[in-house]
């Protein structure tokens, strides 16, 4: 069978008209290049050994040639966890919560505690899990024990190129990575400082990466796209860089210098500037004794030996040329996209415009959300729930008094360019209970239950001070301040339910006033004091009144 027959059968008889579906796309066209991409028929084999570590090896070049994706890189991780994403506990138990995020900020704050290296606190492992994650496709860390803390929990971690291939003819590990008859990750081969390979279960193996196929047992970096346009860039870079320095370097060209036969027309031109032009010496040592005055400056000389007139003509650079940064720019579009991050974020700033500066804004801040997610998932909860299970089988945490308690995390702020507009509209659902307090903090990178518990302690705080300072304040006072100072709390009293003291959005009233005629007991105990102030006039004048009678009558 031929070449066409091989066609032909290929598409399944497309020319017999058994199918013209996607005919101008699956068939070849002298219009277009021939795409060839093929499948493999196990998922598991999507992308080998090789291929990964090859990328790899190159994403590390970029990374170390490149600002733009050291960077990026960086401001990626910053932007999804900020300085470290803390623990908040979700239960009834408040006691119980607050003695455990105590417990685990302490952990998390020693790198010799929470790292079994010693290097990283667990804020700073955050960072570099994000960073592995996008440069390497794929972060790792086990769980262990710590021999300098009692063999408490904690972890430790692994570049990817420390998960090796084991045994070789076992047809269940690829890549390191051994699955069982369902594909599912049993164990991991490491390499240790020593040298040598150790299995781990998949139950102690942190393994952070996107599968892009249905059984892939490993990730690639994200860099993988970007490694021939980064090269071409760095390559056109370097290229216009020495093209521009040699057009400095010759500065000038010389005709009609005659070359002797003692030495060569650059010793000519060396020996007429030692002599400081004699005049004695032939013209041409003295067009060679200039041309080494200007070589001094930063350039040099070539010289064309012939019969004819001696000339002298300036050599000007057009390099570094404008058309490259149009060229990088245009290039750095497409490295950026495979990021999925815009490119006007991390560079050529000065191309957002107004209109279009918010929609960037909250494409990559709704990355940085998905980002960090992924590293609470997969990596910060097993580290929490771990170290918070053993103190409490140790005796060390209390028991919480909650079967039900939960683990989030505080993340950073989000991403904004408004600050004062998001935050006067934040400010206005709040009042409309069209967003919870919690809601609210989080937007702002605040814990709300910090938040809550210094609203209420401000007061008793400030009368203590008042007490110590030698303010003399009795109880009626003090209520009557406690009072007041919980009323003055806009946001708490907005966000209580029931309230009824919330103000239109989009209105210039404060929140908390009211348009039903509801009115706070401030507003209540003003029109007390009005009333009675009335009153006592009032009976001031009738009495004026009734003395001034009596005296008419007199």
């Amino acid at each position: 069978m031929g070449l066409f027959g091989k066609i032909k059968a290929s598409v399944g008889g497309a020319y017999n008209g058994a199918s013209l579906a996607f005919r101008d796309t699956i068939l070849p066209s002298p219009d277009r290049g021939n795409v060839m991409f093929l499948l493999p028929g196990d998922s598991r084999f999507y992308l080998n050994g090789y291929t990964r570590t090859r990328i790899n090896w190159k994403a590390e070049w970029l990374w170390q040639n490149f600002g733009i994706v050291k960077g990026t890189l960086n401001g990626i991780a910053r932007h999804s966890v900020g300085k470290g994403m803390t623990l908040m506990i979700d239960s009834e138990d408040h006691d119980f919560a607050m003695a455990a995020e105590d417990d685990f900020a302490r952990f998390a704050e020693s790198p010799d505690r929470c790292d079994l290296s010693g290097r990283r606190s667990f804020y700073e492992a955050q960072l570099y899990a994000i960073e592995q994650r996008r440069l390497r496709g794929e972060f790792f860390a086990v769980h262990a024990f710590n021999p300098r803390w009692n063999k408490e929990p904690c972890f430790q971690t692994f570049d990817a190129n420390e998960v090796i291939s084991g045994d070789q003819s076992d047809s269940m590990i690829i890549d390191g990575v051994k699955l069982d008859e369902f594909g599912g990750a049993v164990a991991y081969f490491v390499r240790t400082v020593d040298g040598k390979t150790k299995e781990v279960p998949a139950s102690r193996m942190v393994h952070w990466y996107k599968p892009h196929s249905n059984n892939s047992p490993r990730g690639f970096s994200d860099l993988a796209q970007s490694v021939n346009p980064l090269v071409d860039i760095h390559e056109l870079q370097r290229l216009d860089a020495r093209t521009a320095k040699v057009h400095r370097f010759i500065a000038l060209v010389m005709k009609g210098v005659n070359k002797k036969k003692t030495r060569g027309a650059f010793g000519q031109i060396t020996q007429a500037a030692i002599n400081q032009a004699d005049p004695g010496s032939p013209p041409s040592d003295a067009y060679a004794a200039s041309m080494e005055s200007m070589w001094g400056g930063g350039g040099a000389g070539i010289a064309y030996f012939d019969d004819k007139e001696a000339d002298v003509k300036l050599v000007t650079s057009n390099s570094p040329t404008p058309m490259l940064n149009e060229f990088v720019k245009d290039r750095m579009r497409d490295v950026c996209s495979g990021w999925d991050v815009p490119h006007n974020f991390f560079c050529y700033e000065e191309d957002m415009g107004s209109a279009n500066t918010r929609f960037i804004l909250s494409r990559a801040d709704l990355f940085f959300q998905l980002t960090s997610d992924g590293c609470a998932n997969h990596f910060c909860t097993p580290v929490a729930y771990r170290y918070l299970q053993a103190r409490i089988a140790s005796g060390k945490l209390q028991e919480p008094k909650d079967p039900n308690w939960s683990i989030d995390w505080q993340t950073p702020p989000r991403v904004t360019i408004d600050n004062g507009r998001d935050g006067k509209l934040l400010i206005e659902m709040l009042a409309n209970g069209m967003l919870t307090l919690r809601e609210y903090c989080a937007a702002a990178g605040k814990d709300y239950r910090r938040t809550m518990r210094q609203w209420i302690r401000e007061p008793m705080q400030f009368l203590v001070m008042a007490k110590e300072e030698g303010s003399m304040i009795d109880t009626k006072t003090a209520s009557k301040l406690i009072e007041r100072w919980s009323n003055n709390m806009p946001l708490w009293r907005a966000g209580m339910p029931g309230v009824g003291n919330n103000a239109p959005a989009g209105t210039d009233a404060d929140p908390g006033a009211s348009d039903d005629g509801t009115k706070t007991p401030e507003e209540q105990e003003d029109e007390t004091d009005k009333a009675n102030k009335e009153k006592r006039q009032k009976e001031k004048d009738d009495k004026a009144d009734k003395a001034k009678r009596k005296e008419n009558e007199k």
